[in-house]
C-alpha cells in the first residue's frame, strides 16, 4: 500500500463567506434548540463511548472542475475506520483504505480506472443528547491518491477533502436515524506525463448537500448502517461497526 511522503494540510481558500454564514446559521439553530429543551450535556453523567471499529464500503459520484472543464467522477472506497473517545461527548479517529476512480468527459482518463489509497483524520461530537434524540457535529480531513500507468501515458490524481456535517438523530428501538446537512471541499491536482503532459487543478463544483443515516443495532456492541448523500455529491455507503 503506497502513501504520500508528505501530507499537505492547508486551509482551503474555497471556504467562502457563503459557507461561513451557512454554518453560523446551523450553530445558531442548534443553540436555540438546546435552550428550548432546557437540556445541557453534563459530561460527568453522560456514558462514555468505547473504541469503535467499522468497515466502510462506499460509492460516491461528484462533478469535478478541471481548469475550465467539468468531469463527472465516480469514487469507490473500501476502508477501515477507528474512533477513540477523547471525552464522554467527543470521539476522534483515523480512516484508511483503498479507492478506485472512474471519470467521464475527461479524454485523458477515458476507459481507465485509477487506483490508489486514502488516509484521514475525523471527529464526532454530541452538541446535545437525550435518551431518544441527539444533535451531532462530525467531519474530518482526508488525503487521497490514485494513479494509472499505460504504455505511453502516466496519470496521477492527488487531492484533499475537508468535510463538515451537522445532523439531528432520533432513536426508535434498535434503529437510529440521522438527517442533516454537509459541506465538502475538494482541492488537488491531476498530473499527466507521456503523450499528454500537463497539470490541472481539481476542484469540486457543488459543495453542500443533504445527509441521511440509518443504523440497526444487531447486538449490544454491533451495528450495521446505510449512509446516503445527495447534492454536491451523490453517495451510498454500507457500514459494519462494533464497539469495544
Amino acid at each position: 500500500m503506497i502513501f504520500p511522503e508528505k501530507i499537505r494540510i492547508y486551509i482551503s481558500g474555497e471556504l467562502s463567506l457563503q459557507h461561513i454564514k451557512y454554518w453560523r446559521q446551523c450553530i445558531a439553530i442548534t443553540g436555540l434548540l438546546i435552550q428550548g429543551t432546557g437540556y445541557a450535556v453534563d459530561l460527568a453523567t453522560v456514558e462514555s463511548p468505547g473504541t469503535e471499529a467499522a468497515l466502510l464500503i462506499q460509492r460516491l459520484e461528484t462533478d469535478l472542475k478541471l481548469d475550465q472543464s467539468i468531469s463527472q467522477t465516480r469514487i469507490n472506497r473500501v476502508g477501515l475506520i477507528i474512533l477513540e473517545p477523547a471525552n464522554p461527548a467527543v470521539q476522534a479517529g483515523l480512516q484508511i483504505g483503498a479507492l478506485e476512480i472512474h471519470q467521464s468527459d475527461n479524454s485523458i482518463t477515458a476507459g481507465l480506472d485509477l487506483t490508489g489509497n486514502y488516509i484521514g483524520i475525523m471527529f464526532r461530537t454530541n452538541l446535545y443528547r437525550s435518551n431518544h434524540s441527539a444533535i451531532r457535529l462530525d467531519g474530518g480531513y482526508t488525503y487521497n491518491e490514485a494513479d494509472k500507468h499505460t504504455n505511453d501515458q502516466q496519470i496521477k490524481y492527488d487531492w484533499h477533502e475537508f468535510l463538515l456535517r451537522a445532523l439531528f438523530e432520533w432513536k426508535f428501538g434498535d434503529f437510529n436515524m440521522s438527517l442533516g446537512r454537509y459541506t465538502q471541499i475538494i482541492n488537488g491536482d491531476e498530473t499527466a506525463f507521456g503523450v499528454v503532459t500537463r497539470t490541472r487543478e481539481i476542484e469540486q463544483v457543488d459543495k453542500a448537500g443533504t445527509r441521511l443515516e440509518i443504523d440497526y443495532k444487531v447486538d449490544v456492541t454491533g451495528k450495521i448502517g446505510i449512509q446516503l448523500d445527495n447534492g454536491g455529491r451523490d453517495a451510498f455507503a454500507l457500514i459494519f461497526a462494533r464497539e469495544f
